[in-house]
C-alpha cells in the first residue's frame, strides 16, 4: 500500500478509538502488554452548591493533552470518589473493598478513583495489576486533596446524585462493612 493509504487507515483507527463511548466501565486492552484500565466517566449536568472542588482531571493513562473530566459534572447517580496512590499502604489495603463495592453496586452507584500525588506510570501499573473495575483520574499535584482540605491519603468522598458532597471520610482503611454502611447512611444506596 502507499503511504497515503496507510495514513488514511491510521487516522480512521485513531478516530474510532477517540469516539468510543467514554461512559463504558468495561476494562479494555488491545494487547497483552498494555494496561487494563476502566474507561473514563462521561460528564453529566453541572452540580449545584456543595459540590466537589472546581477541577478537571485527566483519565489515568490518557495521553498528554487529552480531554479532562470536570469533577463538578460527575452527576446523575450517587458516587464514591477515592483518592489513592500506588505508594500508599492504607490505599492498597482499602482498594479491594472499593472494587467489590463497585462490582456489587452496578449502575446504582458510581465509583471513581483519583490517583493523587503519584507517578503516572506507577498508578497505571498498580490499577492495571489490581484490575480495578472502576475508572481512575490522575491528580499529579494533589489539587483535589487540597481542595477537600485534607492532608494524607487515602481520602474517600461520598457524593449525592446532584453532585453535592455528602461526606468526606479520612481515617483508617475502609472495610467492606464500613463502605456499605457509609453508602447506605450517606447516599441511601443499599449494596
Amino acid at each position: 500500500m502507499t503511504r497515503a493509504v496507510w495514513a488514511v487507515v491510521a487516522i480512521a483507527v485513531l478516530a474510532a478509538a477517540c469516539t468510543a463511548n467514554a461512559s463504558s466501565a468495561t476494562p479494555s486492552s488491545s494487547a497483552g502488554t498494555e494496561p487494563v484500565l476502566a474507561a473514563c466517566p462521561a460528564p453529566g449536568a453541572p452540580a449545584g452548591a456543595g459540590a466537589l472542588p472546581d477541577l478537571s482531571l485527566p483519565c489515568l493513562g490518557a495521553v498528554e493533552g487529552a480531554a479532562t473530566v470536570p469533577l463538578r459534572r460527575l452527576t446523575g447517580r450517587p458516587m464514591v470518589v477515592n483518592l489513592w496512590a500506588s505508594w500508599c499502604g492504607p490505599c492498597r489495603e482499602e482498594l479491594p473493598a472499593l472494587a467489590r463495592l463497585s462490582r456489587a453496586a452496578g449502575d446504582r452507584l458510581r465509583v471513581i478513583g483519583v490517583a493523587s500525588l503519584d507517578v503516572p506510570a506507577n498508578s497505571i501499573s498498580f490499577a492495571s495489576e489490581s484490575r480495578l473495575p472502576f475508572p481512575s483520574l490522575q491528580d499529579r499535584d494533589g489539587d483535589l486533596e487540597r481542595g477537600l482540605r485534607r492532608n494524607g491519603l487515602p481520602v474517600t468522598v461520598l457524593v449525592r446524585a446532584d453532585g453535592a458532597v455528602a461526606y468526606v471520610y479520612h481515617g483508617a482503611p475502609l472495610t467492606d462493612a464500613t463502605l456499605r454502611e457509609l453508602v447506605q447512611d450517606r447516599l441511601g444506596v443499599h449494596v
